[in-house]
């Protein structure tokens, strides 16, 4: 199976189109501020797949792949994540896929206060 066929791939690009349209039309009709859009969309969409992937689960139905799940969680659908698995109780008792998205958080945070760092060195 090429790479762009595969469910990892069409499930990701259609969690980011799910996300990023919404985010250009807030942006560009109520001047809501882009990364802030972005962070509000692709944490529900991210909170939706999780729910999705459950129902799914329980019906023994076609499931997202986790690969999609770390991805919106790694593009600032954390909050979606940690959301989805609490209410749903998805993926709770797997301790490997906690332990990446735990590593996913850990990224973020670094990358984080690197950049704000970053901003208050060179934009003081």
């Amino acid at each position: 199976m090429v790479w762009y066929n595969s469910r990892k791939f069409i499930y990701s690009v259609i969690g980011v189109i799910l996300a990023f349209v919404p985010t250009i039309l807030t942006w560009l009709l109520f001047g809501l501020h882009w990364l802030l859009s972005w962070f509000i969309f692709i944490t529900l969409v991210t909170f939706i797949f999780f729910g999705i992937d459950k129902k799914r689960a329980i019906n023994e139905g076609i499931r997202i792949p986790e690969a999609t799940l770390f991805f919106m969680t790694f593009i600032l659908g954390t909050i979606g994540t940690l959301a989805g698995m609490a209410v749903f109780r998805h993926k709770i008792s797997k301790e490997s896929f906690k332990i990446r998205i735990s590593l996913i958080v850990v990224i973020q945070v670094i990358v984080i206060i690197l950049v704000l760092y970053l901003e208050f060195i060179y934009f003081k």
